[in-house]
């Protein structure tokens, strides 16, 4: 809760739609996800994922490279894209906190990192106090391109 989901989708996904779907025609789906995970050791994992002709899938991976890329540099990431991705969030966080699975998860996430609890509730302002200044530093923070493995599922040619 709160920054990572954030940082899962820091308007990627937006992005990979509008720019390689709907702008190149390139892909007909995809989508980016992320997580940061505390054990068994810390990390920062993202994955995207593109279903593409065989034929596209060097100017789509050039494309994604780009678009990651872009959320680094200041202005890379605007108030419309922290909206686009704000805005369902706290619907999401409306229709999740009904539920105790919802609570449940977030009760054991705060037991095991030892955070407080409450956070579960304030996770709305802090969503709210949010910036793109600060997603733009949380992109440069985690998007280094280290470690980066690449794979193609290409269809049986016989």
């Amino acid at each position: 809760m709160g920054r990572p989901q954030m940082v899962k989708s820091i308007g990627i996904s937006n992005k990979i739609i509008d720019t390689i779907r709907e702008k190149m025609s390139a892909i007909f789906g995809g989508g980016c996800n992320g997580a940061i995970a505390k054990y068994p050791r810390e990390e920062f994992t993202i994955q995207s994922q593109f279903p593409c002709s065989p034929d596209n899938i060097e100017k789509v991976h050039t494309a994604f490279l780009r678009l990651i890329e872009s959320t680094k540099v200041d202005g890379g990431i605007t108030a419309d894209d922290l909206k686009r991705v704000r805005e369902p969030a706290l619907e999401h966080y409306k229709e999740n906190i009904k539920t105790n699975n919802y609570w449940l998860t977030g009760l054991q996430n705060a037991f095991l990192n030892g955070t407080d609890p409450v956070r579960i509730t304030t996770y709305p302002q802090r969503l709210k106090d949010l910036t793109p200044e600060i997603l733009v530093q949380t992109a440069r923070k985690f998007y280094t391109n280290q470690n980066v493995f690449k794979a193609e599922w290409l269809p049986d040619i016989k």
